[in-house]
């Protein structure tokens, strides 16, 4: 249930912008070696920050560690947009991260 979209709480057409959010999810997990919202046990209580728009936690420092976490800290806040229409697609996710990709590797 803590993997869930917003809309997929409300009464609205669902489409691949819930893949993408689930997707931040993810990344989220793989980032942080963290659920989302891992300090909340109660999935009623997840279920409302994620409807109000709150998004996880994702510690600043992330930012400053290495251009591939700052890259996948700032697609994991544009996946996880309140509104499906502010995401990106599942392409511009892919963009996102090959450009990163070749950041990184040109920093080295």
């Amino acid at each position: 249930m803590k993997w869930r979209s917003p809309e997929e709480y409300y009464d609205k057409d669902l489409d691949q912008q819930v893949d993408v959010y689930s997707l931040g999810n993810n990344m989220y997990s793989v980032l942080t070696g963290l659920w989302i919202f891992y300090d909340e046990k109660d999935d009623g209580k997840v279920q409302k920050k994620v409807e109000a728009g709150v998004k996880p936690f994702i510690d600043p420092r992330f930012k400053e560690k290495s251009i591939a976490d700052a890259k996948l800290a700032e697609i994991i806040d544009k996946c996880h947009s309140h509104n499906p229409e502010d995401r990106p697609s599942i392409f511009e996710v892919v963009d996102f991260l090959r450009d990163a990709l070749e950041e990184a590797r040109g920093s080295k």
